[in-house]
């Protein structure tokens, strides 16, 4: 009887010991923005686009590619380029300054916000303060 009683007591000791340590381990916050993001510019001009974002601390680091610029000549291919400073109050609001490249030559600066909805595991951008933008990132 004691055998089968030390039993019991040792595999409920490992279920609560899995148990707790599968809780501390999902208890930690989660970077909702770092890694890539992919998305179409629906909105404009249907052009791909892809956005890496790197960093820690609160401070991202960004980058972007899009198929199509409309501030490039002729509308070409761009990289943007920045960083990003996550909302003190919302984690979820990353609040961004993007110099944007077409080859070599600088093309202009752009403010804009990224939100991520945890939700949906999407983010949407609203750009200069203006309503939400026109595009879905999805991962």
């Amino acid at each position: 009887m004691r055998k089968g009683m030390r039993l019991t007591g040792t595999v409920l000791l490992v279920i609560v010991l899995l148990l707790t340590s599968v809780g501390v381990a999902s208890a930690a916050p989660r970077d909702p923005f770092r890694g890539v993001w992919y998305a179409v510019d629906v909105g404009t001009d249907y052009s791909n686009m892809k956005i890496v974002f790197g960093g820690s601390h609160g401070t991202r680091h960004i980058v972007w590619q899009d198929d199509y610029w409309s501030i490039c000549p002729d509308g070409g291919p761009g990289v943007g380029r920045g960083t990003g400073v996550l909302d003190g109050a919302d984690a979820n609001v990353l609040h961004a300054s993007i110099d944007v490249y077409c080859g070599r030559s600088f093309a202009g600066n752009f403010l804009m916000e990224f939100v991520y909805d945890p939700y949906t595991n999407t983010m949407d951008n609203i750009v200069n303060g203006g309503g939400p933008g026109s595009v879905t990132w999805h991962r």
